[in-house]
């Protein structure tokens, strides 16, 4: 995937990912990090410039709001009709794969709007990890989570292929993660660099 964004940041960026690429995007908050992901997920138009996605692409979005699962279904539910889900190549049963993301068999049960931010978090993980998608869009995943969870999101984004772009406060985060930054500098012009 190319990303192109025009004179309205700066007219020398020039962003290209490819498998592997997991880039950090900070930032003080109003710079613009968030308008960025909304334009490459269609949502925004860029004022100059243009994005170019890869016509295999296919992206999974967290959202910071997490507002992206519906709150009246139960844990289990979230992953579509079935008790088999299958990840990559391979068929599981939903309740040892949501155990792989720490709820266990009476958590599965739950209704959605009982959970706290990190369970949220972590099922919206769990479920992006089944959409076969190769471009992982996050914006700001690691508000509310504990310790458990944050390891979860670090290994689950390591070991992932496709691309990751990530919105984040979270510089110790990043460190573990990131294979580069996009960092908001100034006023909102960008600096692409290597790790932190």
């Amino acid at each position: 995937m190319q990303i192109i964004r025009g004179e309205d940041i700066d007219p020398d960026l020039s962003l290209k990912l490819k498998a592997g690429d997991r880039i950090g995007i900070i930032g003080s908050n109003g710079a613009g990090k968030t308008t960025l992901l909304r334009m490459i997920l269609g949502e925004e138009l860029p004022t100059a410039g243009r994005i170019v996605r890869g016509k295999n692409t296919k992206i999974a979005y967290f959202d910071q709001k997490r507002e992206s699962i519906d709150p009246n279904l139960k844990v289990e539910e979230a992953l579509g009709e079935g008790d088999w889900v299958t990840v990559g190549e391979q068929r599981r049963h939903k309740t040892g794969y949501l155990a792989d993301f720490l709820f266990e068999h009476h958590d599965q049960k739950r209704y959605i709007r009982t959970l706290s931010g990190g369970e949220k978090a972590r099922l919206i993980l769990a479920k992006m990890m089944l959409e076969s998608a190769n471009f992982l869009i996050l914006d700001e995943p690691t508000n509310d989570l504990d310790i458990p969870t944050l390891q979860l999101f670090d290994d689950a984004l390591v070991g992932y292929n496709g691309c990751v772009l990530m919105v984040t406060h979270d510089r110790f985060f990043l460190d573990k993660v990131a294979t580069g930054i996009l960092s908001f500098e100034g006023e909102g012009r960008p600096l692409h660099r290597g790790k932190l």
